[in-house]
């Protein structure tokens, strides 16, 4: 599971910035070619998510003309993993930037 925020408006016109347990960005990763090998928790819980296995890592687009030309990530039965152990039993809200590429059922990105 991936938590994202990432908003279309620049971090200080977020209107929620406080006590979010995960925050994923795009434009916050580290890469290896143009694969990220993690994707940097901007919270205060700062738990990273990682790719797992090589052959897994999602692609770093740096403009996306679907995102107002900001930076998503795009997932093809790729993975990046985090400890979500804070969700179980409690309630929580997810805030995704999500696009789709297709018809087919999992065409989609993430921004």
């Amino acid at each position: 599971m991936l938590l994202l925020h990432l908003p279309l408006a620049f971090a200080q016109d977020i209107p929620i910035e406080t006590g979010l347990r995960r925050w994923y960005r795009a434009d916050d990763v580290q890469l290896a070619s143009n694969s990220v090998t993690v994707w940097n928790d901007r919270s205060t819980d700062a738990d990273d998510a990682e790719a797992p296995e090589f052959s897994r890592r999602p692609l770093r687009i740096a403009s996306n003309g679907e995102i107002a030309g900001r930076p998503s990530l795009r997932f093809d039965d790729d993975r990046l993993e985090f400890d979500g152990s804070f969700i179980a039993g409690g309630s929580y809200t997810i805030f995704i930037v999500a696009g789709r590429l297709g018809n087919g059922s999992q065409e989609f990105y993430l921004g």
